[in-house]
């Protein structure tokens, strides 16, 4: 069995890039645990989680440990707005809000319509309740940094004296990506001291690829064998594996020019897209997903949201059931342990009505 080295100096590496950060999390050092009651269940050798949605209480997963760098450098600007775009009830949108507050700075946002799910609904409350400013756009309106609508805002944002720093759609900016390359060498670090067998299987839920692409990173880096499988729950296309291999090398280059240590970059066997694993429409759960949510919560003790992270983990079920591999599997748990509003409980006073040109948009 073989067992992973230790990763050497390269937690520095994101400094040495100069990047700013920001402090949000709780915790970078979240915790591997086994899933031995499913492993049993399944007949299969150890499996674990990385409980990525633990590592804070405002909001958790992999969209918190994104924000440390990309507010980090809306802060490192002195920015005063955060511009960005999303779906209406994304954990982007409600993420971003609620760490923007804590540090003083303004969000505005253009949102496009979404299914009407709970934890959808849940997010867009948690937004409004950070004081977040939301402009609602139709299906089919450009949202890209250099598009007409995102333009238009930071004009009208400057006119009134504010200083925006633009957030592309749904955070995907490429800080994210070196954000979880710190992730990736956590990970190896984990590894070493609980000594998970080699290769390293590591499953996750994708949409942009750079939680997946800095994860990989990460591991190649730390000069583990390891396989990163990007489970594609957005069901749009956009999720594909050249993209995914593209962003992984080049975050690796980019800390491995900043730190002035040459290696090898990604390569395609240690990164796979999985498709098919989405909703009928963004945002609308798996069928299965909410039962395999319901299983693990039963089992473990663990709770998964049904249209992000279920999806991902059914997927890495089927593959444990179907494919017996050397090694360690390990699911990346990167949503969010956020349930309730600000200052609520359950059983409480009911929640307001949503304002109407909001609440339209959840379709």
């Amino acid at each position: 069995m073989t067992r992973p080295p230790a990763p050497g100096g390269f937690p520095a590496a994101p400094r040495a890039a100069g990047l700013p950060r920001t402090p949000l999390l709780d915790t970078h050092d979240t915790p591997v645990l086994p899933l031995t009651r499913l492993a049993a269940e399944l007949g299969v050798p150890a499996l674990h989680i990385k409980r990525e949605d633990t590592n804070a209480r405002v909001f958790s997963g992999c969209k918190a440990r994104s924000l440390e760098f990309t507010l980090g450098a809306a802060v490192a600007e002195s920015a005063d707005t955060v511009l960005t775009a999303s779906t209406i009830g994304s954990n982007h949108l409600a993420a971003t809000a609620l760490y923007a507050r804590t540090l003083g700075l303004r969000v505005r946002a253009l949102v496009l319509p979404q299914p009407h799910t709970p934890m959808v609904e849940r997010n867009l409350r948690l937004t409004l309740a950070a004081g977040a400013d939301l402009v609602p756009v139709e299906y089919g309106t450009s949202v890209r940094p250099a598009g007409p609508a995102v333009t238009a805002e930071l004009r009208a944002l400057r006119a009134y004296g504010a200083r925006p720093f633009v957030l592309a759609f749904g955070g995907a900016d490429p800080r994210s990506a070196l954000a979880h390359a710190y992730a990736g060498l956590e990970l190896a670090e984990q590894a070493r001291r609980q000594e998970l067998p080699l290769p390293l299987r590591v499953h996750l839920p994708a949409a942009s690829m750079l939680t997946a692409a800095g994860i990989a990173a990460g591991l190649k880096l730390a000069g583990l064998p390891f396989r990163v499988v990007a489970v594609d729950v957005m069901g749009d296309g956009a999720v594909a594996a050249p993209g995914l291999l593209a962003r992984a090398r080049h975050t690796v280059r980019t800390l491995r020019e900043a730190m002035g240590q040459p290696g090898e970059t990604v390569h395609e066997h240690e990164v796979a897209v999985r498709d098919g694993w989405s909703g009928t429409a963004y945002g609308e759960p798996l069928p299965g997903a909410a039962e395999e949510a319901a299983r693990l919560r039963e089992l473990e003790g663990i709770d998964l949201d049904e249209w992000y992270t279920a999806p991902a983990f059914l997927h890495f079920r089927r593959d444990a059931s179907a494919r017996p591999l050397s090694g360690s599997r390990l699911f990346w748990h990167s949503g969010s342990n956020r349930r309730q509003l600000p200052d609520t409980a359950p059983g409480g006073d009911p929640e307001p009505p949503l304002p109407g040109h909001l609440a339209a948009h959840l379709r």
